[in-house]
């Protein structure tokens, strides 16, 4: 594994914003503000306040939301943040259009070839249903930290979701954001059981290209 710094990350969306670090060493990312792609993002309280608007607790060590409530329980379930390979989404960015909200993720994660790699990421509602999810054509051997975009999600400014990504050989292990475009979105590590019957959901990998 990659030993790196812990680092931050900024989102600002609406009236809310977040910011995040991994909690696994993997490549440092820095993050901008919504709306400003080239913008250079900046530590701040958006990530706590979405934190407790989840009824959760800042873990200032790891600079991530735990104990959140009941639904990403994040007391239980969960591996050990530096248990490899796992794939963190390490940066987030919301664009918000009438057509929806297009998610704007980086994720790190510890790529080897097309039987052990990040083999998508996904947006999941509350109530464990699957909102998005994309699908790389292959592992990211070379370029880590790697980003990819959303199709526009149609989301009501109170619904909340997480944002995670799956890996081949141990699931739903890295962390995740979770918040709502009203309250502001922070990095999380959650149970590792919340809404996992998705991952033999469609759509799935079909093709790999190394």
């Amino acid at each position: 594994m990659r030993t790196l710094s812990r680092f931050f990350a900024a989102l600002a969306i609406l009236a809310a914003s977040g910011c995040t670090s991994s909690p696994t060493p993997h490549p440092e990312y820095t993050d901008a503000t919504n709306g400003t792609p080239d913008g250079q993002a900046t530590a701040d309280d958006g990530a706590r306040a979405a934190c407790t608007a989840l009824g959760g607790t800042w873990a200032s060590d790891d600079d991530v939301c735990v104990g959140i409530e009941p639904e990403f329980d994040g007391s239980t379930g969960a591996l050990d943040p530096a248990t490899p390979p796992t794939a963190d989404v390490v940066g987030l960015t919301i664009a918000t259009s009438a057509d929806g909200a297009v998610f704007h993720v980086t994720i790190a994660s510890d790529d080897v070839d097309c039987q052990t790699y990040a083999d998508w990421w996904e947006v999941v509602r509350q109530d464990g249903t699957l909102a998005a999810r994309r699908i790389p054509a292959g592992p990211h051997v070379e370029d880590q930290p790697w980003s990819d975009a959303s199709a526009a999600i149609a989301l009501d400014d109170t619904d909340r979701v997480v944002v995670r990504a799956h890996f081949t050989t141990t699931g739903y292990n890295g962390q995740v954001w979770v918040g709502s475009l009203a309250e502001g979105f922070t990095p999380a590590r959650i149970a590792t059981t919340f809404a996992a019957g998705l991952a033999g959901a469609e759509p799935l990998p079909t093709t790999c290209t190394p």
